[in-house]
């Protein structure tokens, strides 16, 4: 089957030229924030904590704009199969709108109680302390996140991905000098940590989305359109449009909050714990932002087909991905697990907490394949399609109606260690693995969705 896929030169020839820009863009900003917590890590467990429980909310929002524009990339997707350019504003403008109001929201919840969100992952006050300062400033980034995320929708549909990888390069590379500076006081600035942190990621978050849009109209790129076209689209395609995003949001915010509830379960079994399972998340995010583009060009290929009524091809697209990304979670996880005590080795906490950050990520390695499998089929393979309520239902039932009951009961009730709560709220997965792939089989996702005039 492996030699089948390689042996079809436009297949391959597209999809790298979609998904190792995307890739190498995820992979730039999860090395981001391994250098942020390698950063923060040498202030101590408390400062780690704070971060990785103040960076809850943002983690929140930066998923359910990733829902919203993830409607976005299948609808501009399939117009760009159609050479239809003139929709793609109206998408975009629905987009921004959307988006808008839900930065709007958790700016204002991030900076009026700041204290109360982180307190409620943590008992420890220190952590509060150092989490609440971090989540006000973080939050000033929110609008920004928004632009860059729209416009690089846009741009990847249309098969526009080095901006994105560039603007994202320039990014970290802001972050990382800020961060040296800020965090420990150096150039005659004063020493300020945590807070400084969160002044660099704000502040390269603005110059991401400057320079994208900068770019997009200067050379007049997909998404170039008039602030007044942005504002004016018709309602009945904004219903369709929401009829197809929805879900999604709803989908990335209640999955996004389930995975904050299981820090939470973390946080309350101790600080120690948790500090254990949050140096592990940039490491975790890194492997999963190499797959990250294997996913989008999923969704832009298979939905390029959808959208020319290629729907056999589109099938066999989906079949390509799906086992692409396995064999290569299982390789990237083999890697992993062969450097966890070096990447863990580089945080200033005790050696239980280091122990038990590495059992962890030897966990997440042996699930890789299933969640980078259910990663292509949900967010790649079915939603190309516009069947973004089946996505909907698995990360429910996956997160809400087994991880997290799994999770309070192995935790508060069993009292397991922090390895077999992880592993067990791991389990989630496979389940959604199996059921996802039963239904990428039976085809249920293969529609054209821009089939009738809007």
């Amino acid at each position: 089957m492996i030699r089948k896929i390689f042996k079809d030169k436009s297949f391959i020839k597209n999809m790298m030229m979609l998904a190792i820009p995307i890739s190498i863009q995820s992979m730039i900003q999860s090395s981001l924030g391994i250098i942020d917590q390698v950063m923060v890590g040498q202030l101590g467990q408390n400062a780690v904590a704070g971060v990785g429980l103040g960076g809850r909310i943002p983690f929140i929002f930066f998923m359910v704009i990733a829902g919203i524009t993830s409607g976005t990339s299948i609808y501009v997707s399939q117009y760009w199969g159609k050479k239809d350019t003139n929709n793609i504003k109206q998408v975009m403008g629905a987009t921004l709108m959307i988006g808008t109001l839900v930065a709007i929201l958790f700016m204002s919840l991030a900076l009026l109680m700041p204290k109360g969100v982180v307190a409620l992952f943590s008992r420890d006050q220190a952590v509060i302390q150092e989490g609440a300062s971090y989540l006000a400033i973080v939050s000033l980034s929110f609008v920004p996140v928004l632009i860059t995320m729209t416009y690089s929708s846009v741009l990847r549909s249309t098969h526009h991905v080095k901006l994105t990888l560039y603007a994202g390069l320039m990014s970290v590379v802001t972050n990382t000098i800020l961060n040296y500076i800020l965090i420990f006081g150096y150039l005659g600035m004063p020493v300020m940590g945590v807070k400084g942190a969160a002044i660099a990621t704000t502040v390269s978050k603005v110059i991401e989305a400057l320079v994208i849009v900068a770019v997009v109209y200067g050379k007049k790129l997909p998404g170039c359109v008039r602030i007044k076209d942005l504002v004016t689209f018709k309602m009945n395609f904004f219903k369709l449009f929401m009829i197809t995003t929805l879900p999604l949001l709803i989908n990335e915010f209640l999955w996004s909050a389930g995975e904050s509830i299981y820090t939470g379960i973390y946080g309350f079994m101790g600080t120690e714990q948790a500090t254990s399972m949050i140096i592990t998340y940039p490491l975790q995010s890194f492997c999963i932002s190499i797959f990250i583009g294997l996913s989008s060009a999923a969704g832009v290929m298979i939905g390029n087909k959808l959208g020319e009524n290629k729907y056999d091809i589109a099938y066999d697209y989906a079949k390509n991905f799906t086992i692409l990304g396995i064999l290569g979670a299982v390789i990237v996880g083999i890697g992993v697990m062969l450097i966890s005590d070096i990447y863990v080795s580089t945080y200033k906490i005790s050696h239980e907490v280091q122990n038990n950050a590495i059992i962890l990520i030897i966990v997440f390695c042996c699930v890789l394949c299933v969640k980078v499998g259910n990663m292509i089929m949900g967010g790649g393979v079915l939603r190309s399609g516009g069947q973004t309520k089946l996505t909907l239902f698995l990360d429910i039932l996956g997160t809400w109606g087994i991880g997290i009951p799994i999770g309070l009961l192995a935790a508060f009730v069993l009292k397991l260690p922090l390895y077999a709560v992880y592993l067990l709220i791991s389990l989630e997965e496979v389940v959604r693995f199996i059921i996802g792939l039963i239904w990428m089989k039976r085809k249920i996702w293969i529609k054209n969705i821009i089939n009738d005039e809007i």
